[in-house]
């Protein structure tokens, strides 16, 4: 359930306390960072879940979304991406039908990671490099990228 309200969310401050996580939302990043740094009361909604043993999925936030990860109030993470490329790619199905797939590819501005996006699938990498690498194997092409592009 709180994975779900994650991926929900324009953005949130989440504090790991006890055996809950306090969930504060905001309708942008741009609130959220007013509310951290001036103390401005602009949340949109509030929540307590409890916390559970599967490990919080970060890398399927919205883009431009920014999450405040803290415990017992201190902060431990931050986690906001990037899209700097957006394209879709045309494949064959398992059945030989002809489909589209939009891919967004993402930088989170805190960690330098890169995330490979799709409404299926979504995963980090350590490099662009590794980036590339992944793309040219599972589907043999590349991101087109000026390097300007990459760094966020």
């Amino acid at each position: 359930m709180l994975q779900e309200r994650i991926e929900e969310l324009s953005s949130a401050i989440l504090d790991f306390s006890g055996d809950y996580v306090y969930v504060t939302g905001f309708k942008s990043h741009e609130r959220l960072l007013s509310h951290s740094s001036k103390g401005i009361d602009n949340w949109s909604s509030k929540g307590r879940y409890p916390i559970t043993k599967s490990e919080l999925d970060y890398k399927r936030i919205k883009t431009n979304a920014l999450f405040v990860i803290m415990e017992n109030g201190l902060e431990k993470a931050k986690y906001q991406f990037k899209e700097f490329k957006k394209y879709s790619q045309k494949f064959k199905d398992t059945n030989g039908l002809q489909k589209t797939r939009v891919i967004t590819i993402r930088k989170c501005v805190y960690t330098n990671q890169f995330n490979y996006f799709t409404m299926e699938e979504s995963y980090l990498f350590a490099s662009f490099d590794a980036l590339q690498s992944f793309l040219v194997e599972r589907f043999n092409h590349e991101v087109d990228l000026v390097e300007s592009e990459v760094n966020i």
